[in-house]
């Protein structure tokens, strides 16, 4: 019998994020929750560090044009707060972002939202185009032995 190869897990989503005085780009991260992030980071003027407390990830970002890989899996829903972890200047305290992780893909509830919009017009406009006209029932069978309850259909 032929060995399989082990299933491979999914690559992660790669996401490039800059550092900067004060502030991090994107400053809010959407990601499903299982799903693997790579984040690419790099510094635009200086020394940071970035740090998701609840997932464990803290980082050092030197200055330079290399990007800092930090890997993690978004285990739990909820919004966490990113921050900066390197001392940065006066404002270092206001350098933070967001990772938003939810249960549905964030892309994918768009349409969510776009079916629940869409829909039901589709259903109502499909009505009143065609609300004149005769609905078809199924026959009901002529059983003779039949409960009285069930309804025979009328001959015209």
């Amino acid at each position: 019998m032929p060995l399989r190869p082990a299933a491979q897990a999914p690559e992660p989503r790669v996401i490039d994020v800059i550092a900067r005085r004060f502030a991090f780009e994107p400053a809010e991260i959407e990601a499903t929750v299982g799903e693997r992030i790579r984040l690419m980071v790099r510094s635009a003027d200086g020394v940071h560090g970035l740090e998701i407390k609840k997932f464990k990830v803290k980082k050092e970002i030197p200055r330079g044009t290399a990007p800092v890989t930090i890997e993690f899996t978004a285990s739990e829903e909820g919004r966490f707060p990113i921050l900066c972890s390197e001392y940065c200047g006066d404002d270092h305290d206001s350098m933070t972002g967001m990772l938003v992780a939810n249960f549905t893909n964030p892309y994918l509830a768009k349409f969510d939202l776009l079916w629940t919009i869409f829909l039901p017009i589709g259903v109502i406009n499909h009505w009143l185009l065609h609300r004149d006209e005769p609905v078809a029932h199924a026959p009901v069978p002529n059983v003779p032995d039949a409960p009285s309850h069930v309804s025979r259909p009328v001959s015209r």
